[in-house]
């Protein structure tokens, strides 16, 4: 029995605890769209259906974003279930919606990115054929 004041070298344990299962969390289970938006930075998610568009206009897109963005946005590619890329190690780090989870609740096709505020709202949704909206998106809301 313990005290309700601690002193038995119970917290320690329970931390422990608590961070061997945030440090395997990302073996075991896939990754949740709340994991890649927490943070305080601007989160672009660009998304493939076909591995054309991947190799091609989503990394276009997320060498533009990086550039004029100078690091302050991280980019994920997120690829529809079965899109396989070889984007030359070039591709930003990359999450399968696998189920479609993704695809469905956002209503994403084609090859479109998403631009997501550090409040976790949508602040631009883009067709990735036109850059040219993310970019004057930034230059009219963050002033780059």
């Amino acid at each position: 029995m313990h005290p309700p004041t601690g002193a038995q070298g119970m917290n320690t344990g329970i931390q422990d605890a608590y961070n061997w299962r945030g440090r395997w969390r990302w073996w075991c289970f896939p990754v949740r769209l709340f994991d890649l938006l927490s943070g305080v930075d601007h989160v672009l998610l660009l998304y493939a259906d076909a591995a054309e568009a991947a190799d091609g206009q989503l990394l276009a897109c997320a060498r533009q974003a990086r550039e004029e963005m100078r690091g302050r946005l991280r980019v994920y590619a997120v690829l529809a279930p079965g899109v396989q890329t070889d984007g030359g190690g070039e591709l930003p780090p990359t999450v399968h919606d696998g189920e479609g989870a993704f695809r469905q609740r956002y209503d994403a096709r084609g090859a479109e990115g998403f631009l997501v505020r550090p409040d976790g709202y949508l602040g631009l949704r883009f067709d990735l054929k036109d850059p040219g909206q993310l970019s004057g998106h930034l230059r009219t809301v963050l002033g780059f």
